[in-house]
């Protein structure tokens, strides 16, 4: 199947329009770097909190600081009718026939449990023992938690981080690595860094081909709402499973 492409925005033609993308990445790193600085000073005093602040604490410097600090730089940098696009956050460009790609989804999500699961046998055949995620951690001990901690979950897992993940990643991190590495370069390197920066070693393998497959759908549309769309999807059957293993 053939897709068309996207009609191109003013900003990804060659030129100093992106140019705000690197700078973006700079004051993003800057931002979380001071912001896990500052958690890493809490020590001990972390583990005795509650686990619903546990969850948004730990959400803190990537999804909500390192975020924002995008989002200000976008601000500044761009004209106030230009920053949708900017950011890639217009509507799709396939229209009617995005129905199209809906079948590669479970697909995807399949693999990416398949590969999850090979890597965590290999792991283990090596010596090295997969301790789960932190996430399902923070279940077990939320179990008390109520409805503030089950709600605080279910919109930090798949609201926040599909949005703020897709514009880090396959948005300002793609856009600032592209005109170094090439297209094909870029989503290979934010695909990668995004599957380590969950600190995960079992996930790494499933969540790059995650990456790359969310890089190559925002190219196609021309927009990141459905590869927000697709992670919010995968982070959802992830956290029912979650729920599941918790219970």
């Amino acid at each position: 199947m053939i897709y068309p492409k996207p009609e191109p925005v003013a900003d990804m033609a060659p030129g100093p329009a992106s140019a705000w993308h690197r700078e973006a990445i700079l004051v993003g790193l800057l931002a979380v770097s001071v912001a896990l600085f500052q958690l890493s000073a809490w020590g001990r005093t972390f583990r005795t909190l509650p686990a619903t602040a546990r969850f948004w604490i730990s959400m803190l410097p990537v999804h909500v600081v390192g975020l924002g600090a995008i989002l200000w730089v976008c601000r500044l940098r761009t004209p106030r009718g230009r920053r949708a696009a900017a950011l890639r956050l217009e509507a799709p460009g396939l229209g009617r026939r995005l129905w199209l790609l809906a079948p590669a989804v479970p697909a995807l999500y399949l693999a990416v449990a398949a590969l999850t699961a090979a890597a965590a046998f290999l792991l283990a055949r090596v010596g090295y023992t997969p301790r789960g995620t932190q996430l399902l951690r923070l279940l077990r001990d939320g179990a008390a938690g109520g409805w503030p901690f089950e709600f605080s979950v279910v919109t930090g897992v798949l609201v926040l981080a599909p949005f703020a993940e897709e514009v880090l990643f396959r948005g300002v991190l793609f856009e600032g690595l592209r005109r170094e590495l090439g297209t094909p370069g870029a989503a290979m390197a934010s695909a990668l860094l995004f599957a380590v920066c969950h600190a995960i070693p079992e996930q790494v393998p499933g969540l790059f081909v995650l990456g790359v497959f969310l890089q190559f759908l925002r190219l196609r549309t021309g927009s990141l709402w459905p590869a927000i769309w697709v992670h919010a999807g995968f982070n959802a059957c992830g956290l029912g499973a979650l729920f599941w293993l918790a219970s």
